[in-house]
């Protein structure tokens, strides 16, 4: 999993994140998840799914 920051539309913080897709499968587009880093094991983190990218793996 990667992470890159930016600041987003209207200066609203944004994750861009890269996931399997076993982890993301059965969300949407609107929908809020969960997300619960290795940097912060005793905590969850609300987010909402702005959109997702459907890519391959060229290997």
């Amino acid at each position: 999993m990667s992470f890159v920051f930016d600041k987003g539309v209207n200066g609203q913080r944004t994750i861009l994140a890269s996931f399997s897709e076993c982890t993301y499968r059965n969300t949407h587009f609107g929908d809020y998840v969960e997300v619960v880093l290795k940097m912060y094991p005793a905590r969850a983190f609300m987010a909402l799914i702005e959109y997702t990218i459907d890519v391959t793996n060229g290997g």
